[in-house]
């Protein structure tokens, strides 16, 4: 969700993880930083902020967060000697922590886990009528 104001744009990424699901880490929240954002000159001078919200951290970045409910990336900015975020000047990454994501959603935070549920069982389902329907194309009537 990208929010124009005057003299900034703000990128608010929701990433809700199902259970069994990876956690989010410092390379993925740096690609989908450079996917989001991109090259700083395209927004014209305005001070670009991208918040995460998601539901799973890395250990490493709740370690790197030491308690804080959230954590302002800026360039040059380290959670860990093994951080390379690449965050451009004029730019800057809010990281939350994963309750933060559960407070904000509040009573619809178990509606939003069933619906991810379900949507994965119907992925599931269509791809294996795919998979069934093609292997029957080709396989017709022979003599």
């Amino acid at each position: 969700l990208y929010i124009r104001l005057q003299n900034s744009v703000i990128i608010l990424l929701f990433a809700y993880v199902p259970a069994m699901g990876a956690v989010l880490d410092s390379g993925d929240i740096s690609k989908l930083y450079q996917d989001s954002v991109g090259r700083i000159e395209w927004w014209g001078g305005l001070h670009v902020s991208m918040v995460v919200l998601a539901n799973k951290l890395s250990k490493n970045l709740e370690h790197g967060m030491d308690g804080a409910r959230c954590v302002t990336i800026s360039p040059g900015t380290k959670l860990s000697a093994s951080d390379d975020w690449n965050v451009q000047r004029g730019s800057e990454i809010l990281i939350c922590a994963a309750s933060c994501l559960g407070i904000l959603l509040g009573g619809m935070n178990n509606a939003m886990a069933t619906h991810q549920r379900l949507f994965e069982s119907e992925v599931k389902l269509y791809s294996t009528i795919q998979a069934k329907s093609r292997s029957t194309v080709g396989q017709g009537r022979r003599s």
